[in-house]
Formats: C-alpha cells, sequence, structure tokens
C-alpha cells in the first residue's frame, strides 16, 4: 500500500474514534460501550494497514482526546488501556502459547488496573469512603479480571471477522 493510502485510512480512523469517544463523553449511558467500539479500530488498523501506522493513529487518537474530550478520563482510560491493548493483544498472541498469552495479557490489564485505581484514588479520595473502596475491592478486582477475559474475547472475534475484510 501506499502512504497517501496509508495516511487517509489513518485519518478516517483516527476520525471515527474522536467521535466515538467524544459520544462516550457526552452521553448519560453506555460510555464503556462506546469506549470498546473505539478500541477495536486499533486492530482492524494494524490487520488493514500496518503495525508502524497504527502507532500513529494510537498517538493521534491520544493526543487529540486529550484535547478535544470534555472527560479527561476518558482519554486516560483509552490511552493506558483500551487504545493500547489492541498492540498489546498483537505482540503476546505472536507468541503461540495460550497459556502464556492468557498470562501476559492478566499481567498486563492488573498493571493498568493498579494505575488507574491508584490515580482514581489520588484524584478522588476525597470524595468517596476508602473503607468502602477496599471493601469491596478484592470482588471488584476478581470481577474485572472476569470481565477482561469477555473483552479480550469480543476483541478476538471482532479480529476474525474484520480479518477477512479490506479497506
Amino acid at each position: 500500500m501506499n502512504k497517501a493510502s496509508n495516511m487517509a485510512k489513518g485519518g478516517m480512523i483516527t476520525a471515527l474514534s474522536i467521535i466515538l469517544l467524544y459520544f462516550s463523553s457526552i452521553m448519560p449511558t453506555n460510555k464503556l460501550s462506546f469506549i470498546v467500539v473505539a478500541s477495536f479500530l486499533i486492530p482492524i488498523a494494524i490487520i488493514n494497514l500496518n503495525f508502524r501506522t497504527s502507532v500513529i493513529i494510537y498517538s493521534a487518537i491520544s493526543l487529540l482526546s486529550l484535547f478535544l474530550l470534555p472527560l479527561k478520563g476518558i482519554s486516560i482510560l483509552y490511552i493506558l488501556f483500551f487504545g493500547a491493548y489492541g498492540f498489546i493483544k498483537f505482540l503476546i498472541e505472536k507468541i503461540r502459547k495460550v497459556p502464556i498469552e492468557i498470562f501476559l495479557k492478566l499481567v498486563y490489564f492488573n498493571i493498568v488496573l493498579v494505575i488507574l485505581i491508584l490515580l482514581y484514588k489520588q484524584f478522588f479520595a476525597t470524595m468517596i469512603d476508602i473503607k468502602y473502596l477496599t471493601t469491596y475491592l478484592v470482588v471488584s478486582i476478581i470481577l474485572a479480571q472476569l470481565l477482561f477475559m469477555a473483552y479480550d474475547y469480543l476483541v478476538t472475534l471482532m479480529i476474525q471477522r474484520f480479518s477477512k475484510f479490506k479497506f
């Protein structure tokens, strides 16, 4: 593929991602759904373009989201987890050993989860009761692991579906 085609497709993916992230920040419900759909666009870019171009697309989406979105938490969530996960998944799944892949994905998820929890405590500690948070933290982390595995499976299904189509 030529560079002009990659640039045009990258611009479309970037614009669509920003629109989805913007919807996520202004809609009263289904915020996570829009972020998840936006996260599917990075693996699509990796499949249809190339890894390097996809990194540029991710960087553009990340920077634009920080400047354009009214809720910076959406940007941080996308930058730390949802946007980056397409690359992590791509690199980890090159190993081709499912138990190791699952372990590494869970390690990545838990690192991001700890970072997000620390950021949350840093910025919102005065707004919440810490005892309440720690009481349900273990249950929340276990539930988060299960939801992450479901998300990973959903991304896998999406990749299988879109790997058949080239744009």
